[in-house]
């Protein structure tokens, strides 16, 4: 209950500052739009106006200044505009019609509030956490830069931060799409949140966004409450929760404007000025958030005038009065949107140039990272996409339903109704625009760059217009005239309700996904990090490159949550022989080396926070949480491990079973001889040959001491325990295989040789290292 209430009064602020901040421009809206879909609208022109104005504030002073210097006065004057029309706005004539609005968006906050937060309550986690994708890494990261320096920076923190040294390149680059976490970093600053706090609440806020403005679009386009909450709770269906679980912030703020945009642009048909200015404010959002996007509205924006200037010419002759008129209005729409947000303009210009171009894989390159042709590879044919985007499946092939039900009659019924819907109300054919200026750059990221991934996000872009279609074609439905209108609105029903059955199911299959991957920042870790807070010293994060199944996505929560906690952060890593070469639990963090001992190793670290908790050494555990310890160091010399070992994820009891040669570290506060003793257990100790250089200090059934001398001088001595394969009383060569049944019981970094230690294993008369500084 205390995640779910910290969840949510975070979402209820961050979606009262969206309203807040866009209640001035959706005042400005046309007499046609229902007072409760004008409300419902506002969290996303205040989505467009906060990121237009904060990333262009970005480029010159820090969030934590521009929260106050821009936001804050962006929050009055666009309240007190709003104040000024709802003064001189005629009451509603409809109460009850207001009364049924008012109840049908209390709905949709609600089931999709529970449905976005469920995976993080099920695992009693504010998050982050990542299903196939671990990008809030870099989401986390961004926000801390920008709420303490400008983009112009040097460097976004000090040098031991590896997020600060991917944050400084990143934005400076026009390919990353860190302006969605302006706002979210304006957020922190004003209510005094931690990015590893606040990330997972702002992409449920999202998702709300995304519900209510295509609520308000169905409502002011069809008139009807029903198919217009419909329309918000497919708006935020499983394409918009995949992007949730993914941590996929830059496409999910894009896909929470685009219903804004489509109602918008549905407006500009009545030849007023003001919803050509609105339609430029909601381009200057897309511009700072995803500037791909942008570029496709801009795109979209031409051709639905050239389509209707060639619709309204008569005897083949052109209105050029219409032509000169939409040439006015557009002009005035892109002078917002480049006065609101120059630098974004800059930026995407950047972009497509970039993209168009090898420059993107070169930078990628040096950066370390994924190039386009290594990044995932999906299959989105005939059989594929049409079922995704229509939400009969979700991306990672769920299935909640009959396999011909999600692939063939699922897709081709709704495509159906969405062809009614746009066919039956006036102005739908836009929505077909979007679709084909979305399906032309998914067919040119796939032709050209040979990018499937590129491909999918440029679909994402139709997504909205579907889910809107989609309601108009139940609306449509309910409204026929050629059936009786008792059998329409029960034809309508049942379709509305077959819909919502069907991606209730697939959104429940992606969640169940989601839970079972396990790939959050766990609770556990949560209920260790309060001890951190005020900490002085420096705290090392142990086992970063052990083979956790989930420590792509682990590694950077815990970096992340550490350093919010005002930590000095140490790590240390091997490169993993299980991945491929390049790949590390560290890549989001910063370039990887083979060699990290630079200035994020500190090797007079005081606390030591381990997922191995269950392996004895020479540390004080403070407390522990499941596999997880925070461990005071005692002595001056200690042993991390770092690579060769693995725990399930679901394993709460820890048992760390070895998997590849143990690669440990053995840490002294000055040059000394030391050895490292190692014990193991299992039935695998009876095959176990240790490698040249190792003594055996002791064995018993099930159990092997080992003992390896080494020579610490300054910082950290590497070792790589070798482990190998001999059959019992074999005199034959060992095989190089780490034997199974093979478990870590302890690890000792102790002074003095292995000659020593012979008489009496694990001792040591070695004085014990000063207890680690007080907490303050």
């Amino acid at each position: 209950m205390v995640v779910a209430a910290d969840l949510l009064s975070r979402e209820a602020l961050l979606l009262l500052l969206l309203g807040a901040l866009g209640s001035g421009p959706a005042a400005l809206l046309p007499p046609c739009v229902p007072t409760v879909a004008r409300v419902a609208l506002a969290p996303a022109l205040g989505l467009a106006a906060g990121s237009a104005l904060l990333v262009t504030a970005a480029h010159l002073i820090s969030m934590a200044t521009a929260a106050w210097l821009v936001a804050v006065p962006g929050v009055v004057v666009s309240v007190a505009v709003a104040a000024a029309h709802v003064r001189h706005r005629p009451e509603e004539r409809k109460p009850c019609r207001l009364r049924a609005d008012a109840a049908a968006v209390a709905v949709l906050l609600v089931t999709v509030g529970a449905g976005f937060n469920a995976p993080l309550v099920t695992k009693d986690t504010q998050g982050p956490f990542g299903y196939n994708v671990a990008d809030f890494a870099f989401y986390t990261s961004w926000q801390a830069a920008l709420e303490r320096d400008d983009v112009r920076a040097e460097r976004h923190g000090p040098p031991w931060d590896l997020s600060a040294e991917v944050a400084t390149t990143s934005l400076r680059s026009a390919q990353f799409q860190w302006g969605s976490t302006a706002v979210p970093a304006s957020a922190n600053a004003l209510f005094d949140w931690r990015p590893s706090d606040s990330q997972s609440a702002y992409l449920v806020t999202l998702a709300l966004v995304a519900a209510l403005g295509a609520f308000a679009a169905i409502r002011t386009v069809a008139g009807a409450v029903l198919p217009a909450l419909l329309g918000g709770l497919l708006a935020a269906g499983p394409v918009a929760y995949q992007l949730y679980v993914d941590s996929e912030q830059g496409a999910l703020t894009g896909m929470a404007l685009m219903p804004a945009a489509v109602l918008i642009a549905l407006l500009t048909s009545r030849r007023a000025a003001r919803p050509w200015l609105l339609l430029g404010l909601v381009g200057a959002g897309m511009l700072a958030v995803y500037p791909l996007w942008a570029t496709a509205l801009a795109l979209a924006a031409a051709a639905v005038v050239a389509v209707e200037g060639l619709v309204r010419a008569h005897g083949g002759r052109l209105q050029l009065r219409f032509f000169a008129r939409s040439a006015g209005f557009l002009t005035s729409a892109a002078t917002v949107a480049a006065l609101l947000s120059p630098a974004a303009i800059v930026r995407t210009v950047r972009y497509l140039h970039f993209a168009t171009t090898d420059l993107f894989d070169r930078e990628i390159a040096n950066l370390n990272l994924f190039p386009r042709r290594d990044l995932p590879q999906y299959d989105l044919g005939l059989d594929f996409s049409p079922g995704w985007l229509l939400q009969t499946h979700h991306f990672y092939d769920g299935q909640g339903l009959a396999p011909w039900v999600v692939d063939i009659a699922g897709p081709i019924a709704l495509a159906m109704l969405a062809a009614y819907g746009i066919w039956r109300f006036g102005g739908g054919w836009v929505l077909l625009v979007v679709m084909a200026i979305s399906t032309a750059l998914a067919l040119y990221s796939w032709a050209a760059n040979d990018c499937t991934h590129c491909a999918a996000r440029a679909l994402l872009l139709m997504e909205s217009p579907v889910s809107i279609a989609v309601a108009l074609g139940v609306a449509a439905v309910a409204a026929a005239k050629s059936l009786p209108p008792w059998l329409a609105r029960t034809v309508a029903a049942l379709a509305g309700a077959a819909i919502l059955v069907a991606v209730a199911s697939v959104s429940w299959s992606l969640e169940q996904k989601t839970v079972d991957a396990d790939r959050f920042l766990s609770a556990d870790v949560r209920a260790l990090l309060p001890q951190l807070d005020g900490w002085r010293g420096s705290v090392h994060l142990e086992a970063l490159e052990a083979d956790l199944s989930a420590t792509a996505y682990e590694t950077p929560a815990i970096y992340a949550a550490v350093k919010d906690a005002d930590t000095r952060v140490s790590v240390g890593a091997e490169s993993n022989p299980g991945r491929p070469a390049g790949q590390s639990a560290l890549l989001t963090l910063g370039r990887f080396r083979k060699d990290l001992r630079g200035p994020e190793f500190d090797p007079r670290y005081d606390l030591v926070l381990t997922p191995l908790a269950s392996v004895e050494n020479t540390r004080r555990t403070l407390d522990r949480r499941g596999r997880y310890a925070l461990q005071a160091r005692g002595r001056p010399v200690d042993a991390l491990v770092t690579a060769g070992v693995g725990v399930a994820p679901n394993d709460r009891n820890g048992h760390v079973r070895v998997r590849g040669p143990l690669k440990i570290w053995v840490v002294a506060d000055r040059p000394m001889d030391a050895r490292l003793e190692v014990e193991l257990r299992g039935r695998g100790t009876s095959r176990t040959a240790p490698a040249a250089g190792t003594r055996t200090l002791a064995r018993a059934p099930e159990r092997v001491v080992l003992c390896t001398p080494v020579a610490v001088s300054t910082g950290a001595a590497r070792l790589s325990l070798a482990l190998s394969t001999r059959p019992p009383g074999s005199r034959a060569p060992a095989e190089s295989r780490v034997p199974g049944g093979l478990f870590l019981h302890s690890v000792h970094a102790l002074k003095g040789g292995c000659g020593a230690a012979a008489a009496h294993p694990l001792e040591d008369t070695d004085p014990v290292r000063s207890p680690a500084r007080p907490r303050p």
